[in-house]
């Protein structure tokens, strides 16, 4: 993928904010502005909220209910990349999807934070 290194990238080919399917958003953790530094860091945990506003303005609230165990970029499993390949795939539910490097310093690794639609637009 390539990204941004000022702010987070939205996945072109996932659903839109609000909307059924999954919204992949992925990030930086050490590069640029580091916007995604804190799931890395560990300072994301089930039950917290994330507020997602789409190009119209509407706001969405999705609650965080995973944070992946770190899986290997490199030297990955064939369990381990489907899994990862899953985290990202098309869902029938309204979800959101965070990815980014881990650790925090490096990237050997990806986390991915699940988050379900828990209120709609405003």
């Amino acid at each position: 993928w390539v990204l941004p290194e000022d702010v987070a990238g939205w996945a072109l080919n996932s659903a839109s904010a609000g909307a059924a399917g999954n919204v992949v958003i992925a990030g930086y953790q050490t590069r640029g502005d580091a916007v995604f530094a804190a799931l890395a860091l560990g300072e994301i945990e089930p039950g917290q909220e994330i507020l997602m506003t789409d190009e119209a303005g509407a706001e969405f609230t999705y609650r965080v209910v995973e944070v992946s165990e770190p899986l290997p970029l490199l030297g990955a499993t064939e369990e381990e990349q489907a899994q990862a390949n899953a985290y990202i795939a098309p869902t029938t539910d309204a979800r959101l999807t965070l990815v980014t490097g881990w650790p925090a310093a490096t990237t050997t690794h990806r986390i991915f934070v699940v988050a379900e639609l828990a209120t709609t637009a405003q």
